[in-house]
């Protein structure tokens, strides 16, 4: 009996203490919640705020420090350490100061907030700091409509993939940095044709262009585009020979032409090109792509540079045509690549007596020694 009834003392002793530290955490608590005194605290130091702001850890009083104090560096230190939500996003929506606006910002991960700032605050760092943490890409297309700053627009375009959002900023931006950005990274290709026939920018056609395979389009943009950088482009991924004839035949530029000639293996077009381009390089290219010899004596006869007629007769081996070349062109080097090729020993006999130059006659008179 003796036992129970210490048992009892030790028990109601010990429940006793714990109410008693009850409610002097609750005293602390309901001390700590309601004795904060701003006027008081205004009129201390900065030393002494500092101090006292440090210690600080009930988010209200954080809050209020942050509201009434001036002196920034204790501001941000209080802002650091607020983590409700609701309290930081009054901070971001309504603090006269950046600094402050931007670490509310960082320590807010619910986007309907971070939203909201970052449409409305009128410093692009803090906006920046918003869209830095925003993934709803609906959200991202908004800004990326609506903000006036190109690198905040580009800044939400990077996390874009949707494409019909893309679409819509790439033919709308001005920027042409924004329009580039959201150009490289869409994939589909009717979307990239719109862009590369229209941006006023020749860098973001070129880069369109650069992404398109269908080679109608790249016809389309090869005959189109006033850039011949952008024309050569698109010819230098288009294979079908019909389209290939129309650029080398009509573009302006001899380069756009030269990289089309290059990639045609259809005997007849060579000939019309060798036949028809005003640029002689254009024409010796298309010569050097000739085999057929009818096709080759039609050029060595009667095209205008030396050069090209030398090409062509380079790649005859008919006698009768290289006798008539030998003893007919007016270019003495011309007739001088048809003696070297020839054979037939009347043909050389007579260059050799007749001919008006005495190296061709020389010429002559040295491969008749060598038969």
């Amino acid at each position: 009996m003796k036992y129970i009834i210490l048992f009892a003392f030790l028990a109601f002793t010990a429940c006793f203490s714990r109410n008693v530290v009850i409610e002097k955490e609750s005293s602390i608590q309901i001390t700590t919640a309601s004795a904060f005194d701003a006027n008081a605290y205004l009129s201390k130091s900065k030393k002494e705020r500092l101090e006292e702001a440090s210690v600080i850890t009930f988010e209200p009083h954080l809050a209020k420090i942050v509201e009434i104090e001036k002196d920034l560096n204790i501001k941000m230190d209080a802002v650091s350490r607020i983590s409700f939500e609701p309290t930081l996003k009054k901070i971001a929506l309504n603090d006269p100061h950046p600094s402050i606006r931007k670490i509310a910002v960082s320590r807010i991960s619910f986007e309907p907030s971070l939203k909201e700032i970052a449409l409305n605050d009128k410093v692009p760092e803090v906006r920046m700091q918003a869209i830095r943490k925003i993934s709803f890409e609906p959200t991202l297309k908004e800004i990326a409509l609506r903000d006036p700053d190109p690198s905040i627009r580009k800044s939400a375009v990077s996390r874009i993939s949707f494409e019909p959002s893309l679409k819509e900023i790439a033919l709308n931006d001005k920027d042409s940095g924004v329009r580039k950005l959201a150009v490289s990274k869409i994939t589909f290709e009717p979307t990239l044709k719109d862009i590369a026939l229209r941006d006023p920018d020749p860098q973001i056609r070129l880069i369109a262009a650069q992404k398109i395979s269908f080679e109608p389009t790249l016809k389309e943009i090869a005959l189109r585009d006033p850039d011949p950088s952008i024309r050569k482009s698109a010819v230098s991924r288009i294979s079908f020979e019909p389209s290939l004839k129309e650029i080398a035949l009509n573009d302006k530029d001899s380069g756009v032409r030269k990289l089309a000639v290059s990639k045609i293996t259809f005997e007849p077009t060579l000939k019309e090109i060798a036949l028809r381009d005003p640029d002689p390089q254009i024409r010796l290219i298309a010569t050097k792509r000739i085999s057929f010899e009818p096709s080759l004596a039609e050029i060595a006869k009667n095209d205008k540079d030396p050069a090209i007629r030398k090409a062509a007769i380079s790649r005859i081996s008919f006698q009768p045509t290289l006798g008539e070349i030998a003893l007919n062109d007016k270019h003495p080097g011309v007739r001088m690549v048809a003696v070297n090729k020839l054979t037939f020993r009347p043909t050389l006999r007579k260059i050799a007596e007749s001919d008006q130059d005495p190296q061709v006659r020389k010429q002559a008179r040295d491969v008749l020694g060598k038969l």
